[in-house]
């Protein structure tokens, strides 16, 4: 095996430099080879076994011999976090099946509508572009991500005849096409994920303006939620500019000039301005360029996590006094042979 940068992802270290030497790399080679811990003088391996395939390894290094009550410590302590990591790991796997079978849903949708391919992942990274820039958290903007797709789930009621009519729809059609936005919202609003809760909120207010003139409940302004009104400037976007059966796509100089005339109209100003702010992302992603990148919806390789929150204050109060620890916490892709 080679336990090089590239096949030792690093998690966290207490190094600023957070590269493993030579005699690291040995003693961690040691650690895959024999599937096991093992202290060497003043060094703990820590070796576990992860989720999805991953080996988990700590190195610790003291300037000291470790005594038999500090090692005894020391493995509890790394225990934990492999427990720790471990569950971060499952987080991850559920949150990327949830944001899996959202997406496939929505594809239903978006297909049976005849809308153009890919229209929820374009809304989806578009609504994260715009979450971010509007100061909302990794968290929030990542659920945005996720839910938006979900945006017009409520037309799985809504009959073949509307949905794929070539032409423009009679009036008594487009009131019966306006039901989709409660009929998503009943759909979801019960569920206790957040997720879906965000999902809920999106489905019912995506189509509201910010003058009070949408619908389904003529809300106006802040009265609107914010994932419905990033959702709808991401979901209007999309619409005007691709073919859809009654309608060719408008030029983006022609989409431009309506997003300038429904700033405080049909979209929040502020969403307007930030997203012309973000234009050359946002036409990437219409282009298919780009897609938009996330940090909270990454596996737990792209997980950092600060030596402070591994317990710095507990190993050198309670373990190693005063002592100067050098920590690494890494794993080895389940790609890589262990065995050479």
């Amino acid at each position: 095996m080679s336990v090089d940068n590239d096949a030792f992802n690093v998690l966290a270290s207490s190094d600023v430099n957070s590269t493993v030497g030579v005699m690291e790399k040995e003693l961690l080679k040691k650690a895959c080879f024999e599937k096991q811990s093992f202290f060497s003088d003043n060094v703990f391996i820590g070796y576990y076994s992860s989720c999805q395939g991953k080996t988990i390894l700590l190195y610790l290094e003291t300037d000291s011999p470790l005594s038999e009550l500090e090692k005894k410590l020391l493995e509890l302590f790394s225990q934990n976090i492999s427990i720790a990591y471990n569950n971060l790991c499952l987080h991850e796997e559920i949150i990327d099946t949830q944001s899996e079978v959202v997406k496939r849903l929505g594809s239903v949708i978006e297909s049976r509508s005849q809308e153009t391919a890919k229209h929820v992942e374009r809304v989806s990274d578009v609504s994260y572009i715009l979450a971010k820039a509007y100061g909302l958290s990794e968290e929030e903007a990542t659920r945005i991500r996720l839910a938006s797709p979900m945006h017009d789930i409520g037309k799985v009621a809504i009959s073949d005849q509307i949905l794929k009519k070539p032409g423009k729809l009679t009036e008594e059609e487009f009131e019966k096409m306006k039901e989709h936005s409660l009929i998503g919202w009943k759909i979801l609003k019960d569920s206790n994920r957040d997720l879906l809760k965000t999902a809920a909120l999106i489905a019912r207010d995506h189509h509201e303006k910010w003058d009070g003139t949408g619908y389904p409940n003529q809300r106006k302004a802040h009265e609107i939620s914010i994932y419905g009104r990033i959702t709808a400037v991401a979901d209007v976007f999309d619409a005007v500019s691709h073919k859809r059966v009654y309608k060719d796509a408008w030029p983006l100089e022609k989409v431009l000039e309506f997003f300038h005339e429904q700033r405080g109209l049909h979209f929040d100003p502020k969403l307007v301005d930030l997203f012309f702010e973000n234009l050359d992302k946002i036409t990437d992603i219409h282009n298919n360029k780009i897609i938009a990148e996330s940090g909270g919806n990454e596996y737990i390789k792209n997980l950092k996590i600060s030596f402070e929150e591994l317990g710095e204050e507990y190993l050198k109060k309670l373990l190693f006094k005063d002592a100067q620890v050098k920590l690494v916490i890494g794993f080895v892709s389940p790609y890589i042979d262990l065995t050479k």
